[in-house]
């Protein structure tokens, strides 16, 4: 009899211990899910920075690239000239000038402004996203900037953390890279300013623009609302924009995250479906997804901001606490430069576009499932006139002059020709 008794102790052990374990195991499998698409979401697996080297990433080429991976003499029979310029870091960006083609007209109009053009890459790509679509401006007499942000391409990246406020991946979703920016646009103007007396001596006007997609597209937002801001304080050390063109921009990371961490989600939300209790599992693991990966960009405080307005007025509790915690960390954290606050000083990418006083075009493939296009429908509600927005039912991810590069250069052009060649009244000048 004792034996037996010991037996089924023994086997009611042996159940309790299974059970343990398989818990361990799920929980150690939902948590390692949630840390690896963290992962993955808040760092493209196509980012391969190469700082210092004379030689751009060959890996994971997208296929819009195809056959124009080198450089814009050898892809285009485009002449250019590498170059490189400090940011305010101290950090120094590479990229390549491409000066536009003489096309004769400053004899036949001597006061024709000149036009420089600064193009923005996506997050974890490079200067070659714009280099294709330069040729449609060079040949206008239009001058072109390609560069790689911060982190990106063989620009110098950040020290990891702790020692640098970026992590050593150096991707913050525009946050950070839109400084990049504006050091871009200086160094732009820098170089038309060498070639902006005419003959007769007068100074012809400087025309600058943005063409940013994705998350440099966001980053093109933040700059030009952080140089209208500059501007209205009386400050004139950022050049003015004349108009920003933006593909396939987000509303916000924690917009983007949250989409891509439901995608990865997606197969199994089907089958939870008519189970409440694993679609309450599922809620939770892309809730835990988004929000690691929002802090993973170590911009904790700016990322806490970004949490309090995501929630309603009913929810004053979370609010509250996510503005205390915002401020105390700001206030613990080494001082940033005062010029340089993150996002511009604007706490989402709406603030930035409804900020910006220049012409602005949002352009969007319907077949981009990265970003979906509802986010530049949201954009362009916000936006200032004048505005113009493009949904193209055939694009995706950055893959408008892909799949449309005839109604690309039609749609572009046609709307910077509009506008920088206008009589309108110019700014206080640039100093």
């Amino acid at each position: 009899m004792f034996l037996w008794i010991l037996i089924a102790d023994l086997a009611g052990r042996g159940v309790y211990l299974s059970l343990l374990v398989v818990g361990l195991l799920l929980g150690l499998g939902y948590g390692g899910t949630i840390l690896y698409v963290s992962q993955r979401v808040a760092f493209p697996p196509w980012h391969d920075p190469r700082p210092g080297s004379q030689v751009l990433s060959q890996w994971r080429m997208p296929e819009a690239w195809a056959a124009f991976t080198l450089d814009p003499k050898a892809s285009l029979g485009l002449t250019f000239e590498d170059v490189s310029f400090r940011n305010r870091y101290g950090l120094e960006l590479r990229g390549w000038w491409i000066p536009g083609a003489r096309l004769g007209l400053e004899r036949a109009q001597p006061d024709r402004p000149l036009v420089g053009i600064v193009c923005v890459h996506g997050g974890g790509r490079d200067r070659r996203a714009f280099m294709r679509q330069s040729a449609l401006f060079q040949r206008r007499g239009w001058s072109v900037l390609l560069f790689d942000c911060t982190g990106h391409g063989t620009s110098d990246a950040r020290p990891p953390f702790p020692k640098g406020r970026w992590p050593g991946r150096a991707i913050s979703y525009g946050t950070h890279e839109w400084s990049d920016v504006v050091d871009a646009l200086q160094y732009a103007r820098a170089r038309l300013e060498e070639q902006r007396t005419t003959q007769s001596g007068e100074k012809r006007e400087i025309r600058l623009v943005l063409i940013g997609t994705s998350q440099g597209a966001v980053s093109a937002f933040y700059a030009a609302a952080y140089q209208t801001q500059r501007y209205r304080y009386g400050y004139r050390d950022v050049p003015s924009v004349d108009a920003l063109v933006a593909e396939n921009p987000f509303t916000s990371p924690m917009a983007l995250f949250e989409h891509l961490s439901t995608h990865v989600a997606a197969p199994i939300m089907s089958y939870a479906a008519n189970r409440s209790w694993l679609r309450l599992f599922l809620r939770l693991w892309i809730v835990c997804c988004t929000w690691l990966a929002l802090f993973r960009t170590e911009n904790t405080a700016l990322t806490c901001r970004m949490l309090a307005k995501n929630y309603t007025p009913k929810h004053r509790l979370a609010r509250f606490l996510f503005r205390v915690a915002a401020t105390l960390i700001e206030r613990v954290s080494p001082p940033e430069r005062l010029d340089t606050p993150p996002a511009g000083g604007f706490d989402a990418v709406a603030e930035a576009v409804r900020a910006a006083e220049c012409p602005i075009l949002l352009m969007h493939g319907k077949k981009d499932w990265i970003v979906p296009y509802k986010h530049s429908m949201e954009l362009f509600e916000t936006a200032r006139d004048p505005k113009e927005l493009w949904i193209s039912p055939e694009a995706g991810h950055t893959m408008m002059y892909h799949c449309e590069p005839t109604v690309f250069e039609t749609r572009v052009c046609t709307f910077l020709e509009k506008h920088l060649f206008a009589n309108k009244q110019r700014p206080v000048e640039y100093s």
